[in-house]
């Protein structure tokens, strides 16, 4: 795996090298995503209840992880400091 030397190189050539494979990333992800709501969207007499409780769970686990997100982010620190 190539290693990005953020010590010797310029700030836009680092973000470039860094930003494609977090692309392709994002890109499997969302093709995950498509094709997950494809087959749950095929479910026999309920397919379309299972979508809308997609539609409505996804924000709320959105909202919990940035969350889980900032606490852990600014609390490991505070926790190492003290």
């Amino acid at each position: 795996m190539k290693r990005i030397d953020f010590e010797n190189d310029t700030v836009t050539r680092n973000i470039v090298n860094a930003a494609f494979p977090l692309l392709v990333a994002q890109i499997m992800s969302l093709l995950y995503n498509v094709v997950d709501r494809i087959y749950i969207a095929r479910i026999p007499s309920v397919g379309t209840y299972a979508l809308g409780a997609i539609g409505l769970c996804f924000p709320l686990t959105v909202i919990i992880n940035a969350f889980s997100n900032l606490f852990g982010s600014g609390g490991a620190p505070l926790f190492s400091i003290g």
